[in-house]
């Protein structure tokens, strides 16, 4: 029998949820923070994809050093000038040359106004515009960077690729091989309205839709349920070509009857049927009124899908009522080892109530199975599994009366679950990923305050040593870097992270950016840095008697926008398109 099967058909891993007595007998202490003198060191390489983007935020690195990363707002981007009305008065205003922006030539402040004319169009909901997805993928082997297509296509409008869909890659198994989720190709489509104006819509067939890129062919996940597109998204892949993530299965009635009046010619008004349902689609029709489930793709060598498999709640919804409206509900499956065991998180029942918040699960033989006592830890997520059946991920519980977010280990094999002492008992702690070797990265907070907002260090912890460690702390003393979060490490224990840079601004075309007295405009961005182990180094100490938490340099960098972006921003699903932000799961 399979070691998964035994797994699935075990009474303890189905049933037993870790209490918190057996969490405290487990608890790591305070020594497990790494003696200064003792640690290994890294050096800090950064990828050359940092020149794309204004931020390039780490993503996956799989055991041969390829590096995925998510590249936000890129340079030189292609303008399609039938979208533009070069006769409109504000357009004319604003720019200095109106007769070379029209033919394809704007000079550089002219290229600068345009692409933000139309960063705001895609910004603002807008469906007569031409769109500029906000992230890109991109694969850097350490001497190039290959852009992950997704959906997108070459277009005689842009003269090649669009780069109007968003593409967001989350986990690179080798150089032939990334998983992720897009948006469809927009289009145009050409309406007159009864007063005989002529629209241009710039429409796409899909907001949202798991891929796996093989060989650089993309390959689509699609969802069982595809009204209005349906909603796909993958997360991971492994040995055996099982590829995880979340589709819709089902619609709520309320959305079947938003879309019986969208057919209705009366109903509808003077737009065309493929607007009504797209308005509908960016009202968050995919997200909130469709019950999304935990799936399995099944691959073949060729990237062809052979099977599907979706995953129930761990709970029966009640039925729907008069005084039960239809409810949406949603599981995912963020991350799969070699041995098929899928983990990551689900919407349950509990305290009497369905509720819509995230308990963290494993997905084997066909059902749900929570992991984690909710009367400790709730809510929780299962962030990622490793091939000895290590799994890592959050639990919020209450500290001093506010509520932080933890980050755990749990053995599978001996139903351990462990919360490691982070960088201290306030302080939130996130577990992005865990290699084959029991080394878990991810970032905390290092600032005492109450503030809303406290500044972030990457962390590493060795569960082999239970050793926790600031990942700025196994730089050299001046380095300029400041490591804020660590979102992978590979079996050679090469970390991808994200590290925050104060460094000059450069405008929509890439080129730097300076004051009218000429002057440079500083600013501070989101880089992507592989730290690499150095064998048999010794760290500097760079302690001081004012020191509380240990830094670097770059380390007592003010928490700036740069590293707000990263907090908003990096995590599963949270890089989705610009207007569904606010509806979108997140998983920070």
């Amino acid at each position: 029998m399979k070691q998964a099967d035994v797994f699935a058909k075990s009474p303890a891993v189905k049933r037993h949820k870790l209490s918190r007595t057996f969490i405290l007998s487990a608890f790591i202490t305070s020594a497990c923070f790494a003696p200064l003198a003792a640690a290994a060191t890294y050096e800090v390489e950064e990828v050359t994809s940092n020149e794309l983007a204004i931020n390039v935020f780490a993503r996956s690195i799989d055991n041969e050093g390829n590096a995925l990363v998510i590249a936000q707002d890129i340079y030189n981007l292609p303008i399609d000038l039938s979208l533009i009305d070069f006769d409109n008065a504000t357009i004319i205003a604003n720019l200095t040359d109106v007769d070379a922006a029209a033919a394809g030539n704007p000079n550089n402040a002219d290229y600068n106004y345009l692409i933000g004319l139309i960063r705001f169009g895609s910004n603002g909901n807008s469906i007569t515009s031409q769109q500029f997805a906000l992230y890109q993928s991109f694969v850097n082997n350490g001497m190039a960077d290959v852009r992950v297509k997704g959906f997108d296509e070459i277009t005689t409008a842009t003269n090649g690729y669009t780069f109007g869909s968003e593409t967001v890659a989350n986990y690179i198994f080798d150089s032939n091989t990334v998983v992720g989720s897009g948006e469809g190709l927009f289009t145009k489509q050409s309406y007159t309205t009864a007063e005989e104006v002529e629209i241009n819509y710039v429409l796409t067939d899909f907001v949202r839709r798991g891929f796996v890129q093989l060989n650089g062919n993309t390959v689509a996940l699609p969802p069982s349920e595809t009204t209005l597109g349906g909603f796909s998204e993958a997360y991971s892949i492994n040995q055996n070509l099982q590829v995880v993530g979340t589709s819709s299965v089902r619609m709520t009635e309320q959305l079947v009857e938003a879309i019986a009046i969208c057919n209705d010619d009366e109903e509808r008004g003077d737009i065309p049927l493929d607007v009504c349902y797209y308005n509908l689609v960016l009202g968050g029709a995919v997200t909130l009124s469709m019950d999304r489930r935990a799936t399995i793709w099944q691959l073949d060598a060729q990237g062809q899908i052979i099977s599907t498999q979706t995953f129930p709640l761990p709970f029966t919804p009640e039925a729907v009522s008069e005084t039960n409206s239809d409810t949406a509900f949603y599981n995912a499956a963020l991350a799969i080892n070699d041995q098929g065991i899928a983990v990551g998180e689900t919407h349950t029942y509990y305290l009497d109530r369905e509720l819509k918040f995230n308990s963290a699960a494993m997905f084997v033989d066909g059902e749900t199975i929570e992991l984690i006592d909710k009367n400790d830890y709730f809510p929780s997520t299962a962030k990622d599994i490793n091939n000895n059946n290590i799994i890592i991920g959050t639990g919020t519980t209450q500290i001093n009366g506010t509520s932080r977010t933890k980050f755990y280990t749990y053995n599978l094999d001996n139903d351990e679950l462990v919360f490691p002492t982070d960088y201290f008992p306030g302080s939130s702690s996130i577990a992005r990923d865990i290699n084959n070797n029991n080394i878990v990265v991810g970032e905390g907070e290092v600032e005492f305050d109450n503030a809303s907002t406290r500044r972030k260090n990457a962390f590493m912890y060795d569960m082999n040593t239970q050793v926790f460690t600031n990942l700025n702390d196994l730089l050299e003393c001046n380095s300029p870097y400041s490591i804020v979060g660590a979102n992978a490490i590979n079996d050679n224990n090469v970390i991808l992270a994200n590290a925050l840079v104060n460094r000059q601004a450069r405008d929509a075309a890439g080129e730097l950016v300076l004051f009218s007295d000429g002057s440079e405009v500083m600013t501070d961005q989101i880089i992507t840095v592989k730290l690499n182990p150095i064998a048999n180094g010794v760290i500097d100490d760079c302690t001081t008697e004012e020191d509380t938490i240990p830094e670097r340099v770059g380390a007592s960098m003010s928490f700036s926008f740069g590293a707000l972006l990263l907090i908003t921003l990096l995590g599963k699903c949270i890089f989705w398109r610009r207007r569904q932000r606010s509806i979108h799961k997140s998983s920070l």
